[in-house]
């Protein structure tokens, strides 16, 4: 039997998720993986999976699983960029997630963590500029179950890890008194919410 997987410009475009159609009931029969849509007369996928055709037994099917998928559960901790700040609210697009060791791991695909003044700082905060700022790299600990995800960044290790200056884009690192400082032009810059695993460069200007 020899099965052909379907695919318009091949590579990932055939890969087939719960409910996608795949065929109409008078061209297929249904095979493993597949289900019946008797109102729509398709069939469709019932699993993860790449679409395989028996052109000869008329028989479609959807086998394995392309690839696992990884997305943040409550307590996880991810690593995310801001993409926007207000005065009591900045939304995040997440990017990574650590495990357990503290590596950092790329997930599926970026998410969006909304972050809430009342999550930002053990600090009192008058607003959220006053710890980030849009661009900027911060660890946070995810609080909710689906996307678009509640977080936090109050706690040991979270908050800011990598910003970049106000005055003329180049790279923050720590200086005394709780301050940031700009290795371009020296300017300095005071955030509130500092973790303790703020990246600390080697080699700045490279950046």
């Amino acid at each position: 039997m020899r099965e052909v997987s379907r695919s318009s410009a091949g590579g990932e475009d055939n890969v087939k998720t719960p409910g996608d159609p795949l065929a109409v009931i008078e061209e297929y029969f249904p095979g493993e993986g597949t289900y019946v849509d008797e109102e729509r007369g398709l069939v469709r996928a019932s699993k993860v999976g790449r679409s395989l055709y028996d052109y000869a037994n008329r028989v479609v099917r959807v086998t394995g699983r392309p690839f696992k998928y990884s997305v943040p559960r409550p307590g996880s901790v991810v690593l995310a960029y801001v993409g926007s700040v207000r005065p009591e609210l900045a939304v995040l697009t997440i990017v990574g997630e650590y495990d357990k060791g503290g590596n950092l791991r790329r997930i599926s695909w970026p998410l969006t963590g909304m972050l809430h003044i009342s999550q930002a700082s053990q600090e009192y905060l008058k607003n959220l500029f006053e710890a980030y700022a849009v661009g900027d790299l911060i660890k946070a600990r995810v609080l909710s179950e689906e996307n678009p995800y509640q977080v936090t960044t109050k706690g040991p290790g979270l908050g800011l890890v990598l910003a970049t200056c106000s005055n003329c884009g180049g790279v923050l690192q720590p200086d005394q008194g709780g301050f940031l400082k700009c290795v371009e032009c020296g300017s300095r810059e005071r955030r509130k919410n500092i973790s303790r695993d703020y990246i600390r460069l080697k080699n700045p200007r490279r950046l």
